[in-house]
């Protein structure tokens, strides 16, 4: 019933306003929700973003598609935006269940952290864009091994369609906010609390009409959201495969410096980075 009561009414005001030449739905959108956008190297933008931010409140930039892509439009694209005073947030447009998802997770992690969308001043919670499988698997354990990598550094955002959503994982209460895409109206996604909401594929940003997105709040209620995130991630304990490896590199460097001549204290003074090293790393190893 709200679904068909909006859409006359979004019917109508099209008609009295745009004379409905657009092909792509809308909402109104209330005066004390916040819009934004978000945008990929499919639809980047370069040098433009004071006149965007007269629109716009927040951006989202993809960073990754699986484990084989890196979206390398979002570094330039986040610096622009932080510089002209919008909030910035990081997605990962995920292969569901077409890739290992803690081995996804590190590389949107890596990814975001390089281009200062995973955590700090002005972030927003990284995103799970769960939109499309790739292979076959338990779509809902795939999304919770995600989200619990990627909540070691900063509070997550899933963002689905309702249709997609529902059928793969039913509710899902494993990641602390959600992101609906419904053109049609606002569902919000089972299970969590849904704080963002995409509402037209061609919204007008003041540059170019892109993905538009609205905060279900003030921008009061918006920058707490982006302050929410830690300015310091959480520290990963090495794998003893990689201890292992350490320990060789560090070998090599004592060898090539001199320093396994060298016994007790003295090796402390004159090469102090790699003994102490190596003793942490040989003790995290027997650990």
């Amino acid at each position: 019933m709200y679904r068909r009561l909006l859409a006359v009414l979004v019917a109508l005001i099209c008609l009295v306003a745009v004379g409905c030449g657009s092909t792509h739905r809308s909402i109104s959108i209330a005066p004390i929700q916040q819009t934004g956008i978000d945008l990929s190297n499919n639809d980047p933008s370069f040098g433009q973003w004071s006149t965007i931010r007269k629109h716009e409140s927040f951006v989202y930039f993809k960073v990754n598609e699986g484990t084989g892509f890196i979206d390398h439009t979002a570094a330039q694209m986040a610096r622009e935006a932080r510089a002209a005073g919008l909030l910035v947030g990081g997605y990962d447009f995920q292969h569901v269940c077409g890739a290992n998802p803690v081995a996804e997770a590190r590389t949107f992690i890596n990814a975001a952290r390089a281009d200062r969308l995973l955590s700090g001043p002005g972030v927003l919670p990284p995103t799970a864009d769960f939109e499309l499988s790739f292979g076959v698997c338990n779509a809902s354990a795939w999304l919770r091994a995600w989200s619990n990598e990627v909540r070691k550094f900063a509070k997550d955002d899933v963002y689905s369609d309702p249709g997609f959503f529902v059928p793969e994982v039913g509710c899902f209460s494993d990641a602390d906010y959600g992101w609906v895409a419904d053109l049609g109206g606002f569902v919000p996604l089972c299970g969590l609390h849904t704080v963002f909401h995409q509402y037209s594929w061609a919204a007008w940003d003041g540059v170019a009409h892109v993905d538009g997105d609205v905060f279900l709040g003030s921008y009061a209620q918006l920058q707490a959201l982006a302050s929410q995130t830690p300015a310091k991630p959480a520290h990963v304990q090495p794998t003893k495969p990689q201890l292992t490896k350490r320990i060789l590199e560090l070998r090599a460097d004592l060898t090539r410096h001199h320093c396994r001549t060298i016994h007790g204290k003295r090796a402390f003074r004159l090469c102090p980075r790699w003994a102490r090293e190596g003793k942490e790393a040989h003790r995290a190893l027997k650990s």
